[in-house]
């Protein structure tokens, strides 16, 4: 593993961080059961799912021992970040990973897994996809960079 990948891993959450800062009024703007979600949750929300996402593709790219010391990073930056944080990720990760086995896009669990606490109106039920889609895109190729 070279120091620049370890770099990537720590700078995952400030990634994801930004992607939720950068995010939140468009999807507001698309989806207004979105709006009950304060700012804070859905900067925490974002943070994990976007750092789970992009742990969740290690596998496509690196060995064992690899996925374990970058995991390290992005956990020691999770827990310097948010105390809570590290068990957030781990539940997500069990959320996407345990509904994985059947015929549900991935896309799609991820996306679940922000809106779970949310009531989307009739005219919303995209919104776990399209962020889903939007996570992938951003997360999945984050050790390609």
């Amino acid at each position: 593993m070279t120091e620049r990948e370890k770099d990537s891993a720590r700078k995952l959450l400030t990634g994801s961080r930004i992607f939720a800062a950068n995010s939140r009024d468009g999807f507001m703007a698309q989806y207004p059961a979105l709006a009950s979600v304060s700012v804070d949750e859905w900067d925490s929300l974002l943070a994990v799912a976007g750092s789970g996402t992009a742990l969740l593709m290690m596998p496509k790219r690196y060995d064992a021992e690899e996925q374990k010391q970058l995991t390290a990073e992005v956990l020691l930056s999770l827990q310097e970040w948010d105390v809570d944080a590290v068990q957030r990720l781990a539940e997500f990760i069990n959320f996407v990973t345990s509904r994985a086995a059947g015929a549900t896009d991935m896309a799609d669990l991820i996306g679940e897994w922000i809106v779970r606490n949310v009531q989307l109106s009739e005219g919303e039920q995209s919104a776990p996809h399209v962020l889903g889609v939007m996570m992938i895109n951003t997360f999945g190729p984050w050790w390609e960079q």
